[in-house]
């Protein structure tokens, strides 16, 4: 099953209008990854946020490049989960 990414809502800025940027994947489409593990680093306008993976799976998509600028409610990734 597919699951979609967000960055979480503690990691986005107080106003609306502020767009995010992302610094770095920690991972690689066809990586495996597991639930908890560091995935993606992002730069708001006053800090640098580690966004952990929400579920275990395998990267399928990247929905934003490194160095992008994207608004805080667009997805940033999908993961296809692992069935356990």
């Amino acid at each position: 099953m597919e699951y979609v990414v967000y960055i979480p809502d503690e990691a986005k800025p107080d106003e609306n209008d502020i767009k995010v940027q992302l610094s770095q994947w920690l991972f690689h489409v066809g990586d495996t990854i597991e639930k908890g593990m560091e995935l993606v680093e992002i730069c708001t306008d006053k800090a640098v946020y580690i966004i952990t993976a929400p579920v275990s799976g395998i990267l399928k998509k990247v929905l934003i490049q490194e160095g992008q600028f994207f608004s805080p409610d667009n997805p940033i990734c999908i993961i296809n989960t692992i069935d356990k």
